[in-house]
């Protein structure tokens, strides 16, 4: 355990917020971690965005405040990012998010969760857009990522931190980004 990691938990009961905030960081430092975030988006059917800025604890609506907002060159949200480790999904996930990113075009809204924990958030992603009647097309049920197109607004792709922080150590070894990595 790391110094930091040390300090963070026992600091605060807000994980997510610190995990966020630290994502964040390394998405605004790094163009080869952006990249690496770009090529995962593309994983859950997302088209071939550049992923040129990310902003944590963005309003977008009166309704909602996604974790991280991933934008384009143009300044267009092209991702949605919700950290979760062991906390609910608020009464805006993930519904109001895929309408949201429906306005402005298409995108992707990600979730990242613990491994042991993403089959049953899976489910419960997939339930609630049912009784929103947002029709999910499942692309990839299943690990490392859980997929999904949904028609007029996107996809939704669940992946693991695990997953998240392999994808990242990638980038950042083919991007040699040292300081990333």
């Amino acid at each position: 355990m790391s110094l930091l990691s040390f300090i963070a938990v026992r600091l605060t009961d807000q994980r997510e917020n610190v995990a966020t905030e630290a994502l964040g960081y390394l998405l605004r430092r790094s163009a080869a971690l952006r990249d690496g975030v770009a090529d995962l988006l593309r994983t859950a059917g997302a088209p071939r965005w550049q992923v040129a800025h990310a902003e944590t604890q963005v309003a977008v609506g009166s309704e909602s405040r996604p974790d991280l907002v991933l934008r384009d060159a143009k300044d267009a949200p092209v991702a949605f990012v919700e950290a979760k480790f062991w906390a609910g999904l608020t009464d805006s996930q993930p519904t109001a998010y895929l309408k949201r990113l429906a306005q402005s075009g298409t995108g992707t809204l990600v979730v990242i969760a613990p491994a042991t924990r993403c089959r049953s958030l899976w489910e419960h992603l997939l339930d609630r857009c049912r009784t929103q009647q947002i029709p999910a097309q499942v692309r990839s049920p299943s690990a490392p990522t859980w997929s999904a197109t949904i028609p007029g607004h996107g996809s939704l792709l669940l992946v693991s931190w695990e997953e998240v922080l392999q994808v990242l150590r990638h980038a950042a070894t083919t991007g040699h980004d040292q300081e990333a990595l």
